[in-house]
């Protein structure tokens, strides 16, 4: 096995030798030439060439102003890839080699991350990106073009994108062509009853008309080459009107603002519909762009203005741009320390899975686990509490990361009705608390869709979760942890499965978010942590060798985090720092808890960040009427097992993993 270990080492390093990236990508000043890159029906283009050139994966990313083809091969392919591109260009002669950049190896990942930022979009931070990213990799997936090592570096893509927006300010202000746009409308006093005409249905057309609802335009009329793609938007009152793009010349209609939000190419003869509003503020968002075809009597904006418009934003968040390249650095190293971790894992289940023998040397383990989990619930059960079972499958996230909800979540078919598998039961044990239930636990699975796999994590594993009310700080909480560790480390050294000095009777030690950053600089001054940044697995290992170096102790807990970090049930200080605590032994994190929030309006407002639609989770926000103050944690037994018994990882201590 240690051979076959080596040899996946080798290999994963081959393997990130032989990542590419072809990359189109156009600044502001010559969108123009990003046409002939267009590559229509990218997705059987994507399996064309996967199948002639025998690629190992294949995603191809579409932007505004970039075009991109990412694959996993042998060897290089860019001549033959180039060579078919321009074959689909619907403008060969226009279409140049020389604009094709190409990045391998480690540069994939750095460019891929840097892009998902919004860094390289035409409006720094972009937010839309995400999206793009998302689709891309759920497309590939779906055509089975992509495999396992393309999957984590666009999953992580996005985690990284979350991070950094979560963490800076790249993501605050105009972040998106559209808002943009509408910001600089808003600047010529547009009167609110104005006729704002928006051509095209597509995803800037929506946008668009999201953006003009909620600055108070409602008199806004839709033109698309097909009117059942703008039926949505007038049947959700966000529209008045809609017309079909061939009857466009006929419109009797004098628009104050247009809005171009199609990659269509007009013919100058269709846009003479611009005669019956002369005085027209124009927006061509565009690409092509259609307004050069159209007298200079009209005060046009494009993509260029629209992009010196927002340049002060960039100025403004220099400090944002070299933080969030110090995110991505980190998580560069994350990224192929989790494709090895997998590639890993997939060899280990091929070796092993056929060998019942494995199975057997699990048993010893699985039956400590069980004598564990026995344990926990007769201290609870004295205690007081009530143990209790709430849903696992779920309509809404249960435990959304920001930015990007659905990041970590596994989805099911149910009566035909898309739910979920639960990431956690938290907003279901605060809502027994908050009815009535003083003191519970709940030992039961989650599942996540984890894009940085490593030894301690699982997509499907199981926690102890508890919930108290009337806690006011996490002292409390963090008492009933030490008892609950002191009664599993007692009992298991009274059947001689650990030494005495494992058994954890000692308090906690207790140092803040701010401390265990400085501890982490002072050790490592040429790696410096900024602040908000999520520790993590590699650090979390750092930060409990530095601690067992000057304090004697495996065990200690991390409080105060920022409210970047902690998600939007947290309780917040003035400070903008957090009453909650995560507890890392052995260098791995064990429980995560907090003190929660229960104003109706914080809430609301933490869940509108995070990006949900609050009105789903109105259920949750309900039983915050008349709150009482509660607070809670999670620990993760198993975990805490491997670390304690020097296990390996995870799969030592589940049956079938």
């Amino acid at each position: 096995m240690i051979l076959i270990i080596k040899q996946m080492r080798n290999n994963i390093k081959n393997k990130l030798e032989k990542i590419y990236c072809l990359s189109v990508l156009m600044g502001i000043k010559n969108l123009q030439t990003i046409h002939p890159y267009v590559i229509k029906n990218h997705r059987l283009f994507a399996k064309e060439i996967q199948n002639q050139l025998k690629l190992n994966e294949c995603v191809i990313l579409s932007k505004c102003n970039c075009i991109e083809i990412y694959y996993v091969s042998s060897m290089d392919h860019r001549a033959e890839i180039v060579n078919l591109w321009k074959k689909r260009s619907g403008k060969s002669t226009s279409f140049k080699s020389k604009n094709i950049f190409e990045y391998s190896g480690k540069k994939v990942i750095k460019h891929l991350f840097e892009t998902a930022c919004g860094l390289k979009s035409v409006t720094l931070g972009d937010n839309q990106v995400v999206g793009q990213v998302r689709q891309a990799i759920n497309v590939a997936l779906e055509d089975k073009t992509a495999g396992t090592i393309l999957k984590i570096i666009f999953n992580n893509a996005r985690k990284v994108s979350n991070t950094v927006r979560n963490t800076t300010n790249i993501g605050k202000g105009n972040v998106s062509t559209e808002r943009t746009a509408v910001d600089m409308m808003l600047e010529k006093s547009i009167p609110k009853d104005s006729c704002i005409l928006i051509i095209g249905a597509g995803s800037t057309g929506n946008l668009l008309c999201k953006i003009l609802n909620e600055n108070g335009y409602i008199n806004l009329v839709m033109v698309n080459r097909t009117i059942a793609k703008a039926k949505k938007l007038l049947k959700n009152k966000l529209i008045k009107k809609i017309f079909a793009l061939n009857s466009i010349q006929k419109l009797a209609i004098k628009p104050t603002v247009v809005f171009f939000a199609t990659p269509k190419i007009f013919k100058k003869s269709q846009l003479k519909f611009l005669n019956n509003s002369k005085h027209a503020l124009i927006f061509d968002l565009g690409i092509p762009q259609n307004t050069l075809l159209v007298k200079t009597l009209y005060e046009i904006y494009n993509l260029k203005s629209i992009n010196e418009f927002s340049l002060h934003n960039k100025k403004l968040r220099k400090d944002s741009i070299l933080i969030a390249k110090d995110i991505i650095s980190i998580h560069i190293t994350k990224t192929i320390d989790a494709m090895i971790f997998r590639l890993k894992e997939d060899t280990r289940r091929k070796h092993f899975h056929t060998n019942n023998e494995v199975y057997k040397s699990k048993i010893p383990n699985i039956k400590i686990k069980s004598n564990v989990y026995f344990v926990v619930r007769q201290t609870l059960i004295n205690l007081g509490f009530t143990e209790v079972h709430t849903p696992m499958i779920t309509a809404v996230a249960t435990d959304p990361v920001r930015n990007d909800p659905e990041e970590e979540i596994f989805s099911v078919n149910w009566y035909g009705k898309k739910m979920f598998l639960r990431q956690s039961n938290q907003l279901y044990k605060q809502i027994l608390v908050l009815s009535g239930v003083d003191k519970l636990f709940e030992l039961g699975p989650f599942w996540r869709a984890e894009q940085n796999p490593t030894p301690r994590h699982l997509s499907e594993a199981y926690g102890l979760d508890i919930e108290i009310a009337g806690v006011k700080n996490l002292n409390e909480l963090i008492f009933l942890l030490q008892k609950l560790l002191h009664e599993i480390t007692e009992n298991l050294f009274q059947d001689g499965k650990i030494s005495k000095n494992h058994v954890i009777s000692n308090e906690i030690k207790i140092i803040t978010y701010n401390e265990a950053l400085d501890i982490l600089n002072s050790k490592y001054p040429k790696n410096k942590i900024g602040y908000g940044v999520n520790f993590g697995y590699k650090l979390e290992q750092k930060l409990g060798k530095i601690i067992f170096d000057e304090y004697k102790t495996d065990l200690f807990a991390i409080t105060k985090y920022p409210r970047s970090i902690k998600k939007f049930y947290t309780k917040r200080t003035k400070e903008d720092k957090t009453l909650s605590f995560d507890v890392i032994y052995k260098g791995w994190e064990i429980v995560s808890g907090a003190i929660r929030e229960t104003n109706y309006k914080k809430l609301l407002k933490g869940i509108k960040e995070t990006g949900l639609r609050y009105k789903k989770y109105q259920f949750y926000l309900d039983a915050f009427k008349n709150p009482v103050p509660h607070g809670g944690f999670c620990l993760g037994i198993d975990r805490f097992l491997v670390k304690l018994l020097n296990l390996n990882g995870l799969s030592d201590i589940f049956s079938l993993n």
